[in-house]
């Protein structure tokens, strides 16, 4: 999907340990990507793996809150990856939404939780209710939003792909 759409910058929400931002990173390697996360464990793991593929010119790792670093990011973006906590996706969508360019792109993982967002939420155990409620949420808020474009795409648990009008 990069190597068509070719985007010039590329935000990433939830690095992990860089393996997605890599991969972005050798099928656009023109691009500029900045990934967010906050997990001191897994930052390290990505510098170090940045480090290993000589990748640290391209990708730029920010450290701390998501939200927080939203908030305070100048930048516009034409490709967003998120994959990070699945019932903070429709609480970070309004902020990375002020940063995708018209025309850009949203992919979100993992949001079909298992299957669970096809049950009624009295299936779902206790424990995953919130990020259940939280998908939902998402699902309402992009999936018949006029400004956007929205899909659910059934690969791996689900990706849901959005592009801003």
């Amino acid at each position: 999907m990069l190597e068509t759409l070719q985007p010039e910058k590329i935000l990433e929400i939830g690095t992990a340990i860089g393996f997605s931002a890599l991969l972005m990173a050798e099928h656009v390697p023109h691009a500029q990507i900045t990934t967010i996360d906050r997990n001191p464990e897994m930052i390290a793991l990505a510098k170090a793996n940045f480090a290993k593929f000589d990748k640290r010119r391209q990708i730029t790792l920010l450290e701390g809150d998501a939200m927080a670093i939203l908030l305070r990011l100048k930048d516009f973006y034409d490709f967003v990856f998120m994959d990070s906590a699945k019932s903070k996706y429709v609480v970070f969508l309004p902020e990375v939404l002020k940063h995708l360019d018209s025309g850009g792109i949203i992919i979100i993982d993992d949001v079909f939780q298992g299957g669970d967002v096809a049950k009624d939420i009295i299936e779902v155990r206790r424990s995953q209710r919130t990020i259940y409620r939280g998908l939902q949420n998402l699902f309402d808020a992009t999936l018949d939003n006029p400004d956007l474009t929205a899909t659910l795409l059934p690969l791996g648990d689900g990706l849901l792909m959005i592009r801003k009008k």
